[in-house]
């Protein structure tokens, strides 16, 4: 996960804001993945990514990609609370939720996408 954070990170164009901020909102659901003891506030780091990934799919007119970007960390959250946190449902969720929105991204840069079409555009972040 680490190596694709940063990987995605160097992919980004210099001056693209909407995808630094996607993977600075990566790097913080990274951060609470990784930590031995997450607590919820510090998924709040990541909240960019849950705002700003769903949107950079729906520009480049992945619908499905989308729905499941916005979808899969709330149903996560509601799973962690209604199971009492047993399983690591949200850690372990949030880990492929970044791992997966980290290939798209790196995909994303890859296909020669602009700046603006693959993360967001600016009017997100402005």
């Amino acid at each position: 996960m680490l190596a694709l954070l940063l990987l995605a990170a160097l992919r980004v164009p210099a001056g693209d804001r909407a995808g630094a901020v996607v993977v600075l909102g990566m790097a913080g659901l990274a951060m609470g993945c990784i930590s031995p003891k997450a607590w919820v506030h510090h998924y709040v780091a990541g909240t960019a990514a849950l705002y700003a990934l769903p949107v950079a799919a729906w520009r480049r007119g992945r619908t499905t990609a989308a729905y499941v970007f916005a979808t899969v960390p709330w149903a996560l959250c509601a799973i962690h609370f209604a199971t009492e946190g047993f399983g690591g449902v949200l850690g372990l969720g949030l880990a492929a939720y970044v791992i997966a929105g980290l290939v798209w991204l790196l995909r994303a840069y890859r296909a020669g996408s602009s700046a603006t079409s693959a993360c967001c555009g600016d009017s997100v972040v402005s």
